[in-house]
């Protein structure tokens, strides 16, 4: 007794602890579930119906179930599924008597409803919702299946639980799905039914066949089970959205058929409709991420507003007392102003930067620095420059802060007359010696005008001569003689000669005298190169530039400069030579384009460099806005054709364009422009990304720089080429295949667009040439059936001469551009690649095909390039090289025979002696073409018919003369 009334007081206490607690959760099940328990333990009948009351009141099944049913016809969800057949189970198993928790209530309209068959159509109305979704039905399954053999291991009566776990099987195994059932139903089979197991096999074998059918069918060269697979390896919501939107539009395919029979894809309506509704859900999901994102985006965002809006009150609040303690400063300062006259500097410099602070206009606070200084009391006593220093300090700080900066742009190529620097070192010789040495570091500055100007040399070195720096003068000599850009070199040789002379001793007279002969060959070699470019430009062709598009009016004021002629000087007579003529027929240049409104001087900047120019007209377009157009005139007709050479040199003179090779690539689309300055170079540079066509390919323009290019590890040594892939391979699958070799950088399969699938074979960039050898291993390993290979890629096995496609390019032009080579070519045949060889004027070639070899052999039209007709020999048929020793021998051709032996008195002669002796050739002829060939096949049908008549004689008895013999008819015919 003592025992049960302390178990009576354990029972009271937690039920007076389930009490407290339900006064802050009052419809928390679980605790109302826990009083019932304690309830029924103590005998509290009458609690116990009124708790059950309220909890079927809270929770009831029929609701329960309905809202599942609710949410399972909005769209296929597996979770929501598996929860539902949980939810089922617990209630058939809380509600069994005996069941987990002895002390449960059993409910008798619940166990009457929740029957073992009732739930067993209940949980499979449930699987069957989700059936066809192959890769996740089966956690839907394994719940039923485990319930099922719960109730096995219970059932008095085995017979009748074993077929229904039987029937379940079989309807699993008709249903398409991923998983192994049928290696779980036979062992299932052995350890339950073991003298059926044939029979039993036999039968799954049949009903398994049309799922696997099922989920083996092809179409686009994709099966079912390659989006399911593909499925399980995908995690990311986005790309599942985008697998299951294809699989949908596989499943829904307007050519599957609806009946059974026939061949082709059959369309099933379940599978579709459960891709469908999986493709929502993951669409749900994905959208679900992306709004908790956003969200969460949003909140980040108002609170980051919020704290910069508290930020801003507070610096406002700051900001305003700040203010007023100025304000009030201000006033304090200006009280102490008021009331003491003879204020000190540091008071009225308070002031002014009090006022500044306070908002004050630059005007105002300049207002106050000057009233400091009118008053004249920082002046008195004589000595106060400090005060006057504090004030005029604190007032240019404040100009400096208030007055914005201006960016003043400065000429800083300087006056050529050198007017100041004169004027500079006579003022310090004169007025001001102390000040000498710093006027000579102003002048020793670099400067443009300065550096190339002789007068500045002379000046420089003749002032540090007369202070006696002789050899600094000296230095300032050597150093202008070695400028490549001084305008009068010879005057500093002579100053320096001079100088030395005066100051100097032999030995530095003599050092002067090698130094000016060594710079005046330097002088002469840089004159030499400019005349002979000036003579080049002369020498080019004249041709005036016309412009279509100007009106009437350029065609007639054209017209008329080029018809007038004005006589410079009166008509030369008699032995005296003509005076110069004004021809602007062969002067003038027409410029078009020019933006309007330009001025006469900038259109003459930009041929200064060309000559002297006479006379710029503008002729402004009634038509055209915003273009000009101008005609310039130039004193002499050799300024023309550097001016010509500027026609559409928008960005500066071209010097040069090179053409790459494409030796080793065919698809090289660029080239290299030399300019003629850096800065044209860099203005060029505006014309990158700039599309010159429909094409909507931009060029790309940039300065060439060969040092910036990375030093390129040998990326084909780091390659491998996988092949004996299957046609269902991914690229994931290749990644798992070499994972935990080294790291992948890439994975590019080969893929066939049109059906879809893979081609057997994948390359992958490793991210070394020690993990790519370590690869290695993998070749010869099984996989799926078929055995790998892995090898090191070879970059150039697609790139292997084939001999019947070479061909050989002769007589080139000199100074011949492989690029521009090969696409005057391509315009005939098809070209691959094409070398070339300067040294020989050759060139080796690649076609397309053995066609295009036969093409340009046998073709009728001579293929010239720049001047030169090229000729064309087959690289299979050319002629070896000539030797000295064959051109002293008698040459035949190619197919000539064995010399002949010598013949006897009565035999006939050889027939190949016959064909030797009539087939030489000239000494020196090396090469055969194709008449060398038509007489070789003559000479053979010669011989043929020679040996078919020898054959007849010989049958009728006919005996045929000897040689010697036709000789002595030939000389009795003679005598």
């Amino acid at each position: 007794m003592a025992e049960l009334e302390a178990s009576s007081e354990v029972l009271l206490a937690e039920l007076n602890e389930v009490l407290a607690a339900q006064e802050v959760k009052p419809h928390h099940v679980p605790l109302i579930r826990r009083q019932i328990s304690l309830m029924i333990r103590l005998g509290m009948t009458e609690e116990v119906l009124n708790g059950y009351s309220r909890l079927s009141y809270l929770v009831m099944l029929d609701e329960m179930l309905e809202k599942f049913d609710q949410a399972e016809q909005d769209y296929l969800s597996i979770s929501i599924l598996d929860r539902h057949i949980n939810f089922i189970l617990a209630c058939f198993r809380s509600d069994r008597p005996g069941s987990q928790g002895s002390d449960a209530y059993a409910d008798g309209d619940v166990i009457d409803f929740l029957t073992e068959d009732n739930t067993r159509n209940m949980v499979k109305s449930v699987y069957q919702r989700g059936s066809h979704v192959l890769n996740e039905s089966d956690q839907l399954w394994q719940t039923w299946l485990g319930w099922e053999l719960g109730l096995l291991g219970r059932a008095s009566n085995k017979g009748e639980s074993l077929d229904v776990l039987h029937a379940i099987y079989i309807d699993r195994m008709r249903t398409p799905h991923t998983n192994q059932t049928s290696s779980a139903y036979s062992s299932f089979c052995s350890q339950h039914c073991p003298e059926e197991y044939e029979v039993r096999m036999i039968e799954a074998t049949e009903a398994s066949k049309i799922a696997k059918d099922q989920l083996s069918e092809k179409r686009y060269g994709r099966t079912r089970n390659d989006f399911e697979e593909q499925l399980r390896y995908t995690a990311d919501p986005n790309a599942r959205v985008q697998i299951l939107l294809e699989y949908a539009h596989w499943e829904s395919d307007p050519r599957a058929r609806t009946k059974s029979s026939g061949q082709g894809p059959h369309l099933d309506q379940r599978s579709t409709q459960s891709v469908y509704e999986r493709a929502v859900c993951s669409y749900a999901k994905a959208v679900a991420i992306l709004s908790a994102t956003l969200d969460e985006s949003e909140n980040s965002v108002r609170l980051l507003d919020r704290q910069l809006q508290e930020q801003s009150k507070q610096k406002k609040e700051e900001t305003h007392v700040e203010r007023e303690i100025m304000r009030q400063q201000m006033e304090l300062n200006g009280e102490a102003v008021r009331a003491y006259k003879d204020a000190e500097s540091v008071t009225w410099r308070k002031y002014g930067s009090w006022a500044e602070r306070n908002g004050s206009s630059l005007e105002a606070t300049s207002a106050a620095y000057e009233r400091s200084l009118a008053l004249g009391m920082l002046d008195m006593p004589g000595n106060r420059v400090t005060d006057l220093v504090t004030v005029f300090c604190g007032r240019a700080a404040m100009e400096n802060r208030l007055i914005p900066s201006e960016n003043v742009e400065v000429d800083k190529s300087g006056d050529s007359g050198l007017r100041l620097e004169k004027f500079l070192l006579s003022w310090a010789e004169t007025r001001a010696p102390a000040y000498l040495e710093q006027a000579l570091l102003v002048v020793d500055k670099p400067n443009k005008a300065r550096s190339s100007a002789y007068q500045m040399v002379l000046l420089h070195a003749d002032t540090l001569s007369r202070h006696g720096e002789i050899e600094r003068a000296r230095d300032v000599f050597h150093k202008a003689l070695e400028r490549s850009d001084l305008d009068w070199p010879e005057a500093v040789h002579e100053a320096l000669l001079r100088f030395e002379c005066v100051h100097g001793k032999l030995d530095s007279l003599l050092d002067a005298q090698k130094r000016i002969d060594r710079q005046m060959e330097k002088v002469i070699k840089r004159r030499e190169k400019a005349a002979i470019h000036t003579q080049q430009q002369q020498k080019e062709p004249a041709t005036a530039v016309s412009d279509t598009h100007l009106d009437d009016t350029l065609q007639t004021a054209a017209n008329d400069a080029r018809n007038e002629v004005v006589a410079e000087g009166p008509t030369a007579s008699g032995d005296q030579e003509p005076a110069y003529k004004r021809d602007r027929e062969h002067t003038t240049i027409l410029v078009s384009g020019l933006p309007n409104g330009i001025s006469r001087e900038r259109i003459e900047s930009l041929f200064t460099d060309c000559g002297p120019i006479r006379e710029t007209t503008i002729i402004s377009d009634g038509h055209n806005d915003l273009l000009d157009a101008a005609l310039v005139e130039f004193s002499s007709v050799e300024a023309v054709p550097s001016a010509l050479q500027k026609d559409r040199r928008k960005y500066g003179r071209i010097l040069q364009t090179r053409w790459p090779s494409r030796k080793y690539a065919s698809n090289r689309r660029f080239c290299y422009i030399t300019m003629e300055s850096p800065s044209a170079a860099q203005e060029a540079l505006i014309l990158h990304g700039y599309k010159t066509g429909n094409d909507g390919f931009g060029m790309s323009v940039l300065i060439s720089d060969p040092s910036a290019k990375t030093q390129r590890s040998d990326a084909s040594n780091s390659t491998l080429f996988v092949g004996g892939l299957d046609s269902k391979t991914t690229e994931v699958d290749v990644r798992s295949l070499l994972q935990g070799r080294g790291t992948i950088r890439n994975v590019k399969l080969g893929w066939d667009p049109l059906k879809r699938i893979c081609k057997g074979f994948a390359f992958v960039d490793m991210a070394s040439e020690a993990e790519a050898r370590a690869c290695l291993q993998l070749d010869g390993t099984p996989f799926l059936k078929k055995k790998l290979k892995v090898q090191i890629s070879d970059p150039n096995f697609a790139n292997k001469k084939a001999k019947d496609r070479l061909v050989t390019l002769t007589n080139l032009p000199e100074n011949t551009q492989e690029g521009l080579l090969q696409q005057a070519l391509e315009k005939v045949v098809g070209v691959r690649r094409l070398e070339l060889f300067t040294k020989v004027n050759e060139a080796v070639a690649e076609l397309e095909s053995a066609q295009d070899v036969g093409k340009l052999l046998l073709g009728s039209e001579p293929f010239v390039f720049q001047g030169n007709e090229i000729h064309f020999t087959d690289r299979r048929n050319r002629a070896p090289p000539i030797t000295k020793a064959s051109t002293e021998t008698i040459t035949t051709t190619s197919f000539a025979p064995r010399a002949a032996r010598k013949a006897k008195v009565i035999a006939k002669p050889r027939p190949t002696a016959v064909a030797a002796a009539t087939s030489k050739a000239e000494p020196g002829a090396t090469t055969q073409g194709q008449e060398d060939f038509r007489a070789l096949v003559a000479a053979k049908n010669k011989q043929r018919e020679e040996k078919l008549n020898t054959a007849k004689e010989s049958a009728t008895g006919e005996k045929r003369k000897s040689e010697l013999d036709e000789q002595d008819d030939v000389k009795r015919a003679r005598t």
